[in-house]
């Protein structure tokens, strides 16, 4: 495409060069990639089933070795936690002042005393003159959502969802982001303490601040350990462009300007890459419980983080030997199928039929990779991705984790393979990202880069297409070593939306 001066400087000023620019333009003509599904990833067959004795075993090796290493907790908490509140906006688009009722909304006013952010409700009705009850009865419905969503009362609507009042106790309310700290305080830490690194948006930094410097200290004194908070943004530089769905044209503002998007999490991968610690574990803002629920999740932490430093030994160990190349034809297929059952590599037979040299080729390409251990759960029908089964563009199986949009669903073959899938992707990480040398990975060189998403969007009124960089624990870490870990439904309590906050186990 063509670029005027304006556009060329417009470009560059945000951190893009025009080659990016053509190119993402390009994949929007084109359209999507489908990722052609093989099987999906079963327990014996890409997802590993953990005894007992195993569990115990890495969950004493975390325990015992952590110290060596560098750790940290990298939880993704950028953007304004509208869509939580989505039935709340319906609700006010909706109502109906002549005919005031809570029709539609039954379940958030019959469990309104249940939610941790009740009592600031109360106190920005009493500033308005009111009780809970007397607002209630005067039928106030919509004041009480208003002051629920808007900056006159609580501001919920506009607050990112690491800031929103998550769980009640006895005597107060955590966040999102206290309880992500509370549950990194027992396996986020190393020598300097507990590390926890958020990607925020920068409008957002000064409430993260403020919150911070209203509980940091307290929890370091109760929990007598040191708390190294971090943040970075998303970069400019990721941000994607978009075209008109009926005539493929650059999508632009009222000053002719281009217009970018944010490029998807898939983007901080850029985040990711810059962070130095040895162990990262990466886990959503909104997956988080009370104190009385978070036993299993600290629990199978330790349990991934100690088969991660197993698996590090284990790769390094290999990569030593395959270095000297001095192996016999039997070392290399016992490597080969340590691979294979240990760690559920999903290696086509044919591998074991190649040369003592094309093997050992092989065995160093699949090792020499950043590391992830991935928890999964069973498949309860929840909407998201899952661990499948893969022909990747260099013609080998590997394991990834794939979500709906990146399948043709038309295609009944691969419905069927996604509609057999047994289990889940929580978003329940824990990552190495350096080699057997301890020289760090460039992430940015490990993206399958053809597995972007392409989603229609709304802009003013029309229709557009809207790019997404490869998802971050999708395609953005296509290349990686994958582990996957079959782990309990008790470490998954998602809050998508405010209702979620009503379930059992969001409830102290």
């Amino acid at each position: 495409m063509d670029f005027t001066q304006k556009d060329v400087d417009y470009i560059t000023h945000h951190g893009l060069s025009i080659e990016e620019v053509n190119r993402q333009i390009d994949i929007l003509k084109k359209g999507m990639k489908y990722v052609e599904l093989l099987r999906p990833a079963t327990l014996y067959d890409g997802i590993i089933e953990l005894t007992d004795d195993k569990k115990d075993y890495y969950k004493n090796k975390f325990e015992k070795d952590h110290f060596f290493y560098t750790i940290t907790k990298f939880v993704p908490a950028s953007g304004a936690a509208t869509r939580m509140f989505k039935a709340l906006y319906q609700y006010l688009d909706n109502y109906d002042n002549a005919n005031p009722s809570i029709k539609g909304l039954e379940w958030f006013f019959e469990n309104i005393k249940n939610f941790a952010f009740f009592e600031d409700l109360q106190n920005a009705l009493s500033k308005k003159g009111y009780s809970y009850e007397q607002a209630f009865n005067e039928k106030k419905f919509d004041m009480i959502v208003n002051l629920v969503l808007n900056k006159e009362g609580l501001g919920l609507g506009s607050k990112p969802k690491a800031l929103l009042p998550f769980h009640k106790y006895a005597d107060n309310y955590r966040t999102a982001l206290e309880e992500h700290i509370i549950e990194g305080i027992h396996y986020a830490n190393d020598n300097n303490g507990v590390n926890i690194h958020f990607t925020i948006s920068p409008e957002h930094e000064q409430m993260f601040n403020d919150l911070l410097n209203k509980i940091l200290e307290v929890y370091k004194t109760k929990y007598n350990t040191e708390i190294n908070i971090t943040y970075s943004f998303q970069k400019p530089s990721t941000d994607t462009v978009a075209l008109y769905k009926d005539n493929l044209e650059l999508l632009r503002d009222e000053m002719g300007n281009i217009i970018f998007r944010p490029g998807g999490h898939g983007a901080l991968i850029e985040n990711l890459n810059d962070l130095n610690e040895e162990i990262i574990y990466i886990k959503n803002i909104d997956n988080i419980v009370p104190d009385d629920r978070k036993a299993d999740t600290i629990e199978y932490k330790k349990i991934l983080g100690g088969l991660l430093m197993d698996v590090v030994e284990q790769v390094q160990s290999f990569l030593t030997i395959l270095d000297d190349a001095n192996l016999s034809e039997m070392e290399l297929n016992e490597i080969l199928n340590y691979c294979k059952n240990e760690w559920q590599q999903p290696i086509d037979e044919y591998i074991f039929s190649l040369d003592k040299m094309e093997k050992i080729d092989y065995l160093y390409s699949l090792l020499n990779r950043p590391i992830r251990v991935a928890g999964m759960v069973k498949n309860t029908g929840a909407p998201g991705g899952g661990p499948f089964i893969v022909n990747d563009d260099e013609g080998d199986y590997s394991l990834q984790i794939i979500e709906s949009a990146q399948i043709n669903m038309n295609d009944p073959k691969q419905k069927m393979i996604w509609d057999s899938s047994t289990h889940f992707n929580p978003v329940d990480l824990v990552c190495y990202p350096y080699d057997y040398n301890g020289e760090k990975f460039n992430l940015l060189d490990y993206i399958i880069e053809d597995t972007y998403f392409i989603s229609e969007k709304s802009y003013k009124g029309k229709d557009i297409l809207a790019l997404e960089h490869p998802g971050l624990w999708n395609g953005a870490m296509g290349y990686w070593l994958s582990i996957f870990v079959d782990v309990p439904l008790t470490t998954f309590s998602p809050v998508k939306e405010l209702k979620d906050l009503l379930n059992e186990e969001h409830r102290f």
